[in-house]
């Protein structure tokens, strides 16, 4: 299932160091940031011909990026029909070598990409470079489209141009190997553009990315934060707090379904959003989200059949309650730091959800440093009144028998 908006949006201009190199030394004025990848793509149409233009792609690639690319797709913003330059990383040399390649169905089913000098877009003067001034790698060529008339049943156009970027960290000699199934931002990396105005005309996957930022969200909120919430109100409530049953109960129980009802929402989203192509599966961050579901029912049903105080039962249900519930919690963070990671937006997530879990651990390590303070005190105080070493002498009236106040409470004999 593809997902995308068709009203033309307003494109993110380029980072200033990329907009004045290419300005500078290619006089190209059309630059963006394109969407995902952290890749920036410049072009400049040739005056007086609407099938030819310059295309510059930048991106700051680590050492372990192995292939690099960009192409025009005549039919839809995808993978599969996409004409593309690739440059491939030379292992002796650390260079890049650029080749056209024709992505197929087959490369899909991860048959091999080779070189296809063949294909019906041209790349003239196609080569790649690393500006070391800004630390970015730059592939660029002379775009040639063919004419309507030599394609059959599809079309390129400027001013609807498909196109699809990409990188990839294993190739064999000029064979780049499948990019990373377990980043969205791979799959992702395509959209339609208007050359004429560098409008945006039809982004793919916009509507999947704000699903998942919902998805994220609901899971941080509701797993996350609202959970361990109710799970400091259980512990610290009856002691130092002295709440009362009824009171400190509710709040947990509240605090349980609410944050349930919020995680079971962000589980539904992330199951629907993971069934939605079979080209991405998050398997180690799926398995962790069901045991999350199934271990969090067990928490929210146990509530509802509480063994009662007198129950010879009780001291194993608080055991199983309080264990699985510490090892749940413990689940949700692990989880939700690998939902992150997963999304990669920008480091205000990472950094918001730290914070969050910050702030618990202090309520509850304050909470329990008062706890053990207010007990010791107890402890002190009862030790004040109860003297164990009571004796009594021998000359006593009382021998025999220990003094005692009104209370019962032995006291010491002057």
């Amino acid at each position: 299932m593809s997902s995308a908006t068709t009203a033309p949006q307003t494109a993110a201009p380029c980072s200033t160091p990329f907009r004045l190199f290419v300005r500078q030394n290619y006089n190209i004025t059309n630059c963006r940031k394109l969407a995902t990848l952290g890749a920036e793509f410049a072009w400049e149409l040739i005056p007086g011909n609407r099938s030819q233009f310059q295309v510059i792609f930048g991106a700051r690639l680590s050492d372990d990026v192995a292939w690099v690319a960009w192409g025009v797709n005549p039919t839809r913003p995808k993978m599969v029909g996409t004409r593309a330059m690739i440059g491939v990383r030379d292992l002796a040399t650390g260079l890049f070598r650029v080749a056209p390649y024709n992505v197929t169905w087959q490369t899909r089913k991860r048959c091999g990409l080779h070189p296809n000098w063949g294909i019906d877009v041209e790349f003239r003067n196609a080569s790649m470079e690393y500006l070391s001034g800004i630390d970015y790698y730059a592939m660029r060529a002379t775009v040639g489209l063919p004419s309507a008339a030599a394609m059959a049943g599809s079309t390129y156009n400027v001013s609807r141009l498909n196109h699809v970027w990409q990188v990839g960290y294993s190739a064999e000699g000029m064979e780049p190997r499948i990019h990373p199934v377990s980043d969205l931002q791979h799959f992702d990396s395509k959209e339609t553009i208007d050359l004429r105005t560098g409008a945006i005309r039809l982004q793919a996957g916009r509507h999947r990315r704000y699903l998942r930022t919902v998805h994220g969200i609901l899971s941080m909120i509701g797993w996350g934060t609202i959970l361990p919430v109710g799970a400091i109100i259980a512990r610290y409530s009856k002691f130092p707090v002295e709440a009362g049953y009824p009171r400190w109960f509710l709040a947990h129980k509240s605090c349980q379904l609410v944050g349930y009802g919020m995680g079971i929402a962000g589980w539904i989203l992330g199951i629907l959003l993971g069934n939605s192509s079979v080209l991405y599966a998050m398997k180690v961050h799926r398995l962790y989200a069901i045991f999350i579901l199934a271990f969090a029912t067990l928490q929210v049903t146990a509530l509802f059949f509480k063994p009662g105080k007198g129950d010879e039962y009780r001291k194993y249900w608080n055991l199983y309650h309080h264990f699985l519930g510490y090892g749940l919690l413990s689940v949700i963070v692990i989880n939700n730091f690998k939902g992150i990671a997963i999304l990669k937006p920008n480091y205000t997530w990472k950094w918001a959800y730290i914070g969050i879990l910050a702030c618990l651990a202090g309520v509850a390590l304050a909470m329990e440093l008062w706890s053990w303070i207010k007990f010791m005190k107890m402890k002190k105080e009862s030790n004040g009144i109860i003297r164990p070493n009571y004796q009594v002498p021998a000359s006593s009236s009382t021998y025999g028998k220990a003094p005692s106040t009104a209370g019962g409470e032995q006291l010491e004999h002057k």
